[in-house]
């Protein structure tokens, strides 16, 4: 049940960022991150890509988050 009011509460949570004036790009960019379609080595690991799945710049695992937060370059960026 959790998982089905966590998709519930995504949705209503999207449905206002639709409905908002923000450019389309940003709207976009934000409902891949909410559905974890960033193209990150572990998005692109799925659809068979041979690259590493490691960052380039840490050396950790790259995923949506680690991109967007994790990584110390995202972290420094957020801080700026």
């Amino acid at each position: 049940m959790h998982g089905v009011v966590h998709i519930y509460s995504t949705n209503k949570w999207m449905m206002h960022v639709w409905r908002t004036k923000l450019p389309l790009k940003i709207r976009i960019f934000l409902w891949q991150v909410v559905n974890d379609k960033i193209q990150s080595a572990e998005q692109l690991r799925k659809r068979n890509w041979p690259g590493a799945i490691e960052c380039k710049l840490c050396g950790q695992p790259e995923t949506t988050d680690h991109i967007l937060f994790c990584c110390a370059v995202a972290q420094f960026c957020w801080c700026v």
